[in-house]
């Protein structure tokens, strides 16, 4: 633990931390916030649930970039201040709408949505020393897991226990509170306003980082779904709150351990790992105990993954670019998680629940060798 004693003797990282704790805790929240209000709130069933938040979730990709510009031109402070208001308005405002408005608006609201996960990584960027990087990055990426597994559960509780309005509105305190502390409190300095385009810096190195990052997260996502799948498949379906919890706590864990190690690992070889590591969890058959025991080598790369990426890309990003480039990860998150539900759902309904982490393994694998030979093609390159 002296890796992370040190690191919070780092001036004003200690706030950095909590602020960014409570701006990611309503993140993983919003999809379900918005699918329990379309289907249960309006009676709208979920079909149209799922067009809303997927058209939130667009939204949230598209404003990913204009916030990293807005970022990179006019500070972090405009930026956090621009989008927690707006974010904060459009949650006081979904109880009041009807189906027809929340459809029209979904969109506007994904793009307006802060984006508490990039501020937290270029404020870690530029108040860290590069010698403690990984150790911030490990630790950031702990939270992430912390806040995915405790946002949406705490959300439901006071949804049931309450109302889904006064959920909603807490989901607008949060993001105020989170979000609009980032603006008012934490404004690390970026250097130079950039004006440069995005020839500058987006090569294929960066390319290839975000490409590995993507294939990382499919192999999570359709881990995740396909051991939900096994077990509803078995009745089981009432532990997967345990699985997922098992799943949440090797990542944590193999995070923090991690960031307490004096060299890093290279991403390609952490994303690989987890991706190998995949194939045989079909195998464990439908028992939650075997579930979540073979599940834990390759969760235990997770967190190692996100936050090596992180720190790469923090590497080879210039300062006046930061902001576009944490958006690009939020993007290839996006991007990963999207691709991952998707092939692990085709591939347990064409075969079974149990060929869907195989699928995903091998998909992990296939977009980490393109990853590769992005780099092999500029190496070529250059030797031509």
């Amino acid at each position: 633990m002296h890796s992370y004693r040190e690191l919070f003797r780092v001036p004003g990282l200690r706030l950095t931390y909590v602020i960014g704790l409570v701006a990611r805790l309503p993140m993983p929240a919003r999809a379900l916030a918005l699918t329990v209000y379309t289907a249960v709130g309006l009676s709208q069933g979920y079909g149209p649930a799922g067009l809303v938040v997927g058209l939130f979730t667009l939204g949230s990709a598209l404003g990913a970039f204009l916030w990293g510009t807005l970022n990179d031109r006019y500070g972090l402070r405009l930026a956090m201040t621009v989008t927690s208001i707006c974010e904060t308005v459009f949650w006081l405002l979904v109880p009041q709408m009807t189906f027809p408005v929340l459809a029209a608006t979904a969109l506007f609201g994904g793009m307006t949505a802060s984006v508490g996960g990039s501020c937290f990584r270029i404020a870690l960027g530029v108040l860290v020393p590069v010698d403690q990087r990984r150790a911030a990055f490990s630790l950031e990426a702990t939270m992430t897991e912390l806040c995915a597994l405790v946002g949406p559960p705490a959300w439901m509780l006071v949804n049931t226990s309450t109302s889904t309005p006064t959920a909603l509105y807490g989901l607008a305190l949060l993001t105020l509170l989170g979000s609009g502390g980032f603006a008012l409190l934490i404004n690390p300095p970026l250097g130079e306003r950039s004006t440069v385009s995005a020839a500058g810096w987006l090569d294929r190195r960066l390319l290839s980082l975000l490409l590995a990052n993507s294939a990382a997260i499919v192999v999570i996502i359709g881990v995740e779904v396909g051991t939900f799948g096994m077990l509803n498949e078995a009745g089981q379906a009432r532990w997967a709150g345990v699985v997922i919890a098992a799943q949440a706590a090797f990542s944590g864990i193999g995070g923090l351990v991690y960031g307490t190690l004096r060299r890093g690992f290279p991403l390609p070889l952490l994303v690989g790992i987890s991706a190998v590591a995949a194939l045989p969890v079909g195998l464990a058959g439908h028992s939650p105990l075997a579930l979540s025991l073979a599940v834990a080598p390759m969760y235990l790369c997770c967190a190692p993954a996100l936050a090596a990426t992180a720190h790469a890309l923090n590497e080879v990003a210039p300062v006046s670019a930061l902001g576009r480039v944490m958006a690009m990860m939020q993007v290839s998150n996006m991007a990963g998680a999207g691709a991952g539900a998707i092939l692990v759902g085709f591939a347990m309904d064409a075969v079974t629940p149990a060929f869907g982490p195989v699928a995903v393994g091998l998909g992990g694998l296939l977009l980490l060798g393109i990853s590769r030979l992005l780099l092999v093609s500029r190496r070529t390159a250059v030797t031509v």
